[in-house]
């Protein structure tokens, strides 16, 4: 059983696909085999099953780690035919919270110069630095989301399951989202714990990326 007694005190400002600034967000880390169940809790608090998308992202940085000793983090998430460049940066108070972040549509599998102008590794990346870009590492997701009412708010609930992947070596992914998209906070809490009260779970502040 979950014990989430402060759900907010661990609550980002998480908007769609990440971006900082939108709605309160609470990430749960799941036991692999209560995946099922969470599907289960998740039908039986009101929600449709819902259907699933595959996603993927790849990360990228240079043999000596240049981007993240600058506080930086970019990525290319690929969903069906479309390709989406996510460049993040640090919070002062942890190494990879997202204190600001430029994404775009590209056309490219891999990050260039143009896709990288108007951004801080603009002048990051000279074009020796950019050509010696490699993927770190990788992450494979398939995403289930529904949005439920709960004491007069609305809550989306993203479930992802899947791996992180980096050279040989592996993670596996099993991870609840909620995130607020409107009314009052405190229901995010009690819905946390009516999920939490029957599974498997533990608060994290760690995203996928910083996972990898």
């Amino acid at each position: 059983m979950a014990t989430i007694d402060r759900p907010l005190a661990l609550a980002q400002r998480e908007g769609e696909h990440g971006h900082p600034g939108g709605g309160w967000t609470l990430r749960l880390h799941l036991a692999e085999e209560g995946v099922r169940q969470v599907l289960r809790q998740m039908q039986a608090a009101g929600g449709k099953r819902p259907g699933a998308r595959a996603i993927r992202s790849i990360f990228y940085d240079t043999d000596g780690g240049k981007l993240q000793r600058k506080g930086y983090r970019l990525s290319i998430r690929s969903q069906g035919r479309r390709r989406f460049q996510h460049i993040e940066t640090a919070r002062p108070d942890s190494l990879w919270r997202d204190a600001g972040r430029w994404s775009a549509e590209i056309e490219d599998d891999a990050p260039s110069r143009g896709s990288i102008q108007g951004t801080p590794l603009e002048d990051l990346l000279g074009d020796k630095a950019l050509g010696k870009l490699k993927r770190v590492f990788s992450v494979d997701l398939r995403r289930r989301n529904c949005i439920f009412e709960r004491d007069g708010a609305r809550i989306l609930v993203l479930l992802d399951t899947g791996t992180i992947m980096a050279g040989e070596a592996s993670e596996v992914i099993a991870e609840l989202r909620l995130r607020l998209l409107d009314g009052p906070t405190g229901a995010l809490s009690a819905f946390a714990r009516e999920l939490g009260a029957s599974m498997h779970a533990s608060l994290t502040l760690r995203s996928h990326g910083e996972r990898g």
